[in-house]
């Protein structure tokens, strides 16, 4: 009886760090498809001379876009509502082994 108490333990303990074994992993996939999507998804637009402080990153180009349109076109957001189709995260460091280098 012990020992089934003792083995049924065991494999609790070897489940448990499994897990946590699982959840780093998928973390860490999770973050290179999402570079994968960036680097793949290539009609990504820049914004040259907009600053990409904290604000920027969380809500991305679709709240420029929004400012811009109701800057120069007032009367266009009251005729219809605007929406962005699809907007692509780009990265937000350069990663220097991911760049060609002439050999």
């Amino acid at each position: 009886m012990e020992e089934r108490i003792s083995g049924a333990e065991d494999s609790i303990e070897n489940i448990g760090t499994t897990i946590k074994v699982n959840g780093k992993c998928k973390k860490i996939l999770t973050q290179n498809i999402q570079e994968i999507q960036d680097t793949v998804r290539r009609p990504n637009l820049r914004i040259i001379g907009v600053d990409e402080n904290e604000d920027f990153q969380i809500k991305g180009p679709a709240n420029i876009f929004n400012k811009i349109i109701e800057e120069n076109f007032p009367n266009l957001k009251k005729e219809m509502p605007m929406n962005i189709k699809e907007a692509y995260r780009t990265p937000n460091r350069l990663d220097q082994k991911k760049i060609p280098h002439d050999t």
